[in-house]
């Protein structure tokens, strides 16, 4: 969706503020999971890679 429509006239944006601050919020902890994914995955072919410590 996005805020307002094409040619920036006076329309109402399809999005309030609150949901998009909601999206955002959604987003940033996608991210978050998806950091702490690598993070593991990291260790994991760490661990592989050298399996006798």
């Amino acid at each position: 969706m996005m805020v307002g429509g094409p040619g920036g006239g006076t329309e109402e944006p399809d999005w309030t503020i609150k949901q998009a601050l909601m999206q955002i919020q959604q987003l940033l902890g996608a991210v978050h999971n998806l950091q702490q994914t690598i993070t593991q995955q990291g260790q994991t072919i760490a661990q592989l890679q050298h399996p006798y410590p």
